[in-house]
């Protein structure tokens, strides 16, 4: 092939494998900037692009839809393009999917509704449907025998191209609020826009015009390279200006999917199975759930994930190049064996590494995951479509298989999320169990003790009777939907909420006279009080402890460990669950904000703790409220804030039993203001925050020892976790939490604050 010949064919080849690009970068164009498409509190409706809102109305719900509707597209249009493409010729069929780009991407672009946003994903979906199927049957046309195996890998090179590259712009582009996201599927129609202008100097498949010319086409060296001018070309300067393969028999008519399927040609059957084959395992290796959901994956256990996310794709760039080099070399078999059994030790390591909240272990085998798809299972199904059917049936066998590689994409994506949750029995710490890559009995794992709390809360909850051999019970059933969860909560408050401090004697004699000691640990927060068990407390004494914790927003018993009455918990309840979790990274929070009745009085007993560290830190939103001058006081009076997490709700200042002003809001949960620009909310609000977080006279520091406990007002207070231990498993630190429902918060003008109450100096 000379200097002239060989820049042709690297244009021709270019110029078909940016078809394949936009499937990778539709595969992962909406994965960064779902937050800023769906409006929200956080991301409300503003002019944008083209006088197009910057965001679009819906739920999860309709962006699955969206989501889906691109998978859909490409079934569709995958199982039928062998067909056009034998008709019509491989390079209109590639000009008919880049104006299907252009169409659907200018669709996703100005779009507004959900309906128009599916629509253009479900076009896009169509356009990268034909491109699957298209580009390896062309790639295989034109190569020269000696290399087309490499030249076949650089569909899928092409593909892992197209995902690190909507990654790359998706990112910068996913800022809230600036409608910056509709470039993305922009710059996809630009690309493909290229593609068409450029389509009159690119050749038609020469396969293609020696079956729908075979008198012109008689040259049967199979060792001349199919784009490189061939001396005894009896076309000379033709379309192509290159030399076709043709069959020892002559033309033969294109076999119809139905036909190819019911044929009894032996290599009909065998072809057809062998890329249906590689196309399933292709994608039932999970490979697509970790594209889409890696972030999600990785984000139960760090902040990073998406770095982690963005490196992937580049890994699966970078790790293509090796089976372009090799595939001639080792043949496809090895590479397939070598692939699949490094993704099968990837596949166990991770779902060690993430049931175990081991990050950066997590982080290498993710890695490594897709490194192993790379090098073989990603690109050789994509090779044999055009080299293992017999050139009759090449066209209806790469549609059935890519038929099915479309299908088994949509069903994972579908499937992947409620599989994960469902093997892992609902606990963070078991989301990693889908990597084994069998599914069986959640439970099974909790069984061999793999994921039980430490030995001494197992003890605590055998001593009352409670079996917690499988995991903690639940009561009720953990919910899965938004209105299930509401109706729960409606359930548990079906009469009015009367605080218990309320009824409670001021001077606290009860509660005081039981107790050896009782000390303030700081001026403004915390009070630690010794020689009580919670469970011999009467009611007059548990009413005047409500009160102590409303005035003081911390008491903690440290000097004889709490001995919780869990049969009584048990007899009430046939089953219950008390929460916990792994190593936490909210920062400083307030428990369940969003629930329509937020905790009030919340219980924290400690059964495992690091020897060092591991403490936790507790500000009051009383002295908070107070430290704010009176000027911003009168600001931010009546003001409602909207907190996130799975419903929302409006609220402001909360006002507990001592009926003081306290803060309602904290970093982690409050995403505005009501009735504020952003900028408006986010600089009352990091002020606020600010007041919060970094005055330490109004902090209180607890430092626990095993079988401790702290009792806190989740109303007028903030926490964090000071993260200075470790995190291998649960044993590390491990506390049991109950939070009693109080009333819905609400904004008193009567009020007052605390300092105005107990007419302190300010």
């Amino acid at each position: 092939m000379g200097a002239s010949s060989t820049v042709r064919f690297a244009l021709v080849v270019t110029w078909i494998c940016s078809s394949a690009l936009q499937y990778g970068f539709h595969i992962s164009a909406l994965n960064s900037t779902q937050d800023s498409i769906i409006c929200s509190a956080s991301n409300r409706p503003l002019p944008g692009l083209a006088g197009a809102p910057t965001c679009v109305h819906m739920t999860t719900w309709g962006f699955g839809v969206v989501t889906a509707a691109f998978t859909l597209g490409g079934f569709f249009s995958s199982v039928v393009t062998g067909t056009i493409a034998d008709r019509v010729g491989r390079k209109r069929t590639a000009v008919y999917s880049a104006w299907l780009i252009i169409i659907g991407g200018l669709a996703m672009t100005i779009g507004s509704t959900v309906y128009i946003l599916a629509a253009g994903r479900f076009i896009i979906g169509l356009a990268c449907g034909i491109a699957t199927v298209l580009v390896p049957l062309y790639l295989s046309e034109v190569a020269p025998p000696a290399i087309r195996g490499s030249v076949g890998v650089l569909t899928q090179l092409s593909i892992c191209i197209g995902i690190f590259f909507a990654q790359v712009i998706s990112i910068p582009l996913s800022a809230l609020e600036s409608g910056n996201w509709r470039f993305v599927t922009l710059v996809s129609a630009a690309i493909a826009f290229t593609q068409v202008v450029t389509a009159a100097f690119m050749i038609e498949s020469p396969q293609w015009l020696a079956e729908h010319n075979p008198p012109l086409f008689n040259n049967s060296d199979e060792e001349t390279a199919p784009l490189a001018p061939g001396e005894d070309d009896p076309l000379g300067d033709n379309e192509s200006g290159f030399s076709a393969r043709s069959s020892a028999s002559g033309h033969e008519e294109s076999m119809s999917i139905a036909q190819a399927i019911s044929s009894k040609d032996p290599a009909v059957r065998k072809g057809l199975i062998t890329v249906l084959s590689g196309q399933f395992f292709q994608q039932g290796s999970g490979i697509n759930a970790v594209m889409y959901y890696s972030t999600g994956i990785l984000s139960t256990i760090s902040q990073n994930a998406k770095w982690v996310t963005l490196f992937t794709t580049l890994v699966n760039v970078f790790m293509t190049l090796p089976a372009v080099y090799f595939v001639e070399r080792l043949g496809r078999r090895a590479l397939l064996l070598i692939s699949l059994g490094a993704m099968s030790v990837s596949s166990i390591v991770l779902a060690y590494s993430i049931n175990n909240s081991q990050f950066f272990l997590a982080s290498v085998f993710i890695v490594m995951f897709v490194a192993s798809f790379s090098v073989g299972l990603g690109p050789i199904p994509f090779l044999l479509l055009g080299e293992v059917p017999p050139v009759k049936a090449r066209s209806a066998c790469a549609s059935a298989a890519l038929g099915t590689n479309w299908s088994s994409n949509f069903f994972i994506g579908l499937l992947f999320l409620p599989l994960r949750n469902w093997l892992s029995g609902g606990l963070p710490s078991g989301e990693g169990t889908i990597f084994y890559d069998t599914i069986h009995d959640p439970n099974a794992e909790l069984e061999q003790g793999a994921l039980l709390p430490p030995p001494s809360t197992q003890a605590r909850y055998a001593k009352a009777g409670i079996d917690i051999s499988k995991g903690y019970p639940s009561y009720p059933v953990p919910p899965k939907f938004v209105s299930e969860v509401s109706k729960i909560r409606t359930d548990l408050r079906k009469t009015p909420y009367v605080d218990p401090a309320t009824r409670a004697d001021p001077e606290k004699r009860a509660l005081f006279g039981a107790a050896k000691e009782v000390r303030d640990l700081t001026v403004h927060i915390g009070t630690e009080i010794v020689g009580l068990q919670l469970k011999d407390l009467d009611s007059k004494q548990r009413d005047e402890l409500a009160l102590l914790i409303a005035e003081r927003s911390v008491v903690d018993n440290k000097s004889a460990p709490v001995k919780s009455n869990l049969n009584s918990a048990k007899n009430k309840f046939d089953k219950f669950r008390i929460p916990y979790g792994g190593a936490g990274s909210y920062g400083w929070h307030t428990d369940l904000v969003h629930e329509a009745f937020p905790p009030g009085y919340t219980h924290l007993h400690q059964d495992a703790v690091p020897d060092v560290g591991g403490d936790t830190l507790w500000a009051s939103g009383v002295a908070a409220y107070d430290k704010l001058s009176p000027k911003f006081r009168s600001l931010i009076d009546g003001l409602n804030v909207i907190q996130r997490s799975a419903h929302q709700y409006l609220d402001d200042k909360d006002r507990n039993a001592t009926g003081w002003k306290t803060l309602f809001v904290n970093r982690a949960m409050t995403v505005g203001i009501e009735g504020l620009d952003k900028s408006e909310s986010d600089a009352i609000l990091n002020h606020i925050h600010d007041v919060y977080e970094r005055s330490t006279d109004i902090q209180v520091r607890w430092s626990w020892t095993p079988g401790t406990s702290a009792l806190w007002d989740n109303r007028a207070t903030i926490h964090t976790v000071s993260r200075d231990y470790g995190t291998e498993g649960f044993n590390n630190r491990h506390g049991t939490r109950v939070s009693s429902l109080a009333e819905k918060p609400f904004y008193d003008p009567k009020s007052q604050s605390r300092r105005e109450a107990l007419q302190l100096d300010v």
